[in-house]
């Protein structure tokens, strides 16, 4: 308890810092748990399709060929490597429900065939 209040009187920022820091940590370890839990517990068939996503990150959270993501939307892998269904939505001019509902399809017709 002295040591604390040496700090608190000699060196109020440097406690103030260390304060906020282990604050800070607290904060992101509770974000952390949060997001564990989640991840834990997510089933694919609970995870929708949406606009943010990317082709290659619903081939990973499918646990499909890229491939198979790129050939329902017409698409190569190189070439849309890093934009979202709402972005291909805009460029081509198409409604993202569109483009959600084909790449759900093509993914389901390809685990009915891995049956």
């Amino acid at each position: 308890m002295k040591r604390l209040r040496y700090l608190r009187d000699r060196h109020p920022i440097v406690l103030g810092l260390f304060a906020a820091s282990l604050v800070l940590a607290a904060v992101f370890l509770f974000r952390f748990a949060l997001l564990a839990e989640y991840w834990s517990k997510a089933d694919v068939a609970e995870i929708r399709i949406e606009g943010w996503m990317t082709p290659t990150y619903i081939a990973r959270v499918y646990d499909v060929p890229p491939e198979i993501v790129h050939h329902a939307l017409g698409t190569d892998v190189t070439s849309t490597r890093r934009k979202s269904l709402r972005d291909m939505a805009q460029d081509w001019d198409v409604p993202l429900v569109s483009l959600e509902t084909q790449v759900a399809d093509t993914i389901r017709g390809h685990r009915n065939l891995q049956k």
